[in-house]
């Protein structure tokens, strides 16, 4: 134990995703050990929890990478708060 309550945390399999933040790839970071596996979340595994497709790809160096998933709205909240949006605007002006 760290004296922490969001360090050396696991993802657990079946739950919400925890926060994944730009430094997911330390395990002392924050909600970022692996469900089974003791290590740290892969870029491929982070950009799962946000949502990204797998076909989605990033360039760059690793640390850009990182900085770019853990600042990112995850794609499918950014989509159901843009089809909110819209809903209630074309409704008002109905």
């Amino acid at each position: 134990p760290s004296g922490y309550n969001t360090t050396y945390k696991r993802q657990i399999w079946n739950d919400p995703g925890s926060t994944v933040t730009t430094n997911f790839n330390m395990i002392s970071g924050g909600n970022n050990v692996h469900p089974i596996a003791t290590r740290a979340l892969t870029i491929r595994e982070a950009l799962r929890l946000q949502s990204f497709p797998d076909s989605f790809k990033l360039t760059g160096s690793n640390g850009v990478i990182r900085t770019v998933i853990g600042n990112a709205v995850p794609p499918v909240l950014a989509y159901n708060i843009a089809k909110y949006i819209i809903e209630t605007y074309n409704l008002s002006n109905s």
